[in-house]
């Protein structure tokens, strides 16, 4: 063989193996990515067991009668869950499945208070508290939509 044909010989074998270390650098890559994907949602919904616990904790607010302490701590149990849905330290789609209704409850009768017992309304604490307003809003309109023609 002439030096020339031996040449491009080595040429397409160092290709040949160039695209096979890529080949295995991209399935090795698709595999870490699918492991962490994993390990992110279940660390993701090891997260909702603490925060159930919270929630399930919370005092019904009496909108005509409310204990100040109670509709504040409310408040913020709802800005923690919104700001951990936003941040997506938690499964977003699993908390709207498992709270929903305790949210959309307790914001409303929190919502519903003329004056929560320190001069402010219910409207005034929820301002304070943008994500769980925005939180909200969006499970709000997702109730609305149930069983709308599309």
């Amino acid at each position: 063989m002439e030096l020339e044909t031996i040449v491009k010989v080595a040429a397409v074998c160092a290709s040949i193996a160039a695209l096979g270390n890529l080949a295995t650098a991209i399935f090795s890559y698709l595999a870490t990515r699918k492991t962490t994907k994993n390990q992110r949602e279940l660390t993701q919904r090891q997260i909702i067991l603490p925060l159930w616990n919270y929630i399930s904790a919370l005092s019904k607010i009496n909108p005509q009668n409310p204990v100040t302490p109670d509709a504040v701590k409310n408040i913020n149990a709802l800005e923690l869950v919104a700001l951990c849905c936003e941040a997506d330290i938690v499964d977003e789609k699993v908390i709207i499945r498992t709270f929903s209704e305790q949210f959309i409850q307790h914001f409303e009768d929190i919502k519903n208070c003329q004056d929560i017992g320190d001069g402010r309304s219910g409207t005034t604490l929820i301002k304070e508290n943008r994500a769980a307003e925005e939180f909200y809003d969006r499970l709000n309109e997702a109730r609305k939509s149930i069983g709308r023609i599309k």
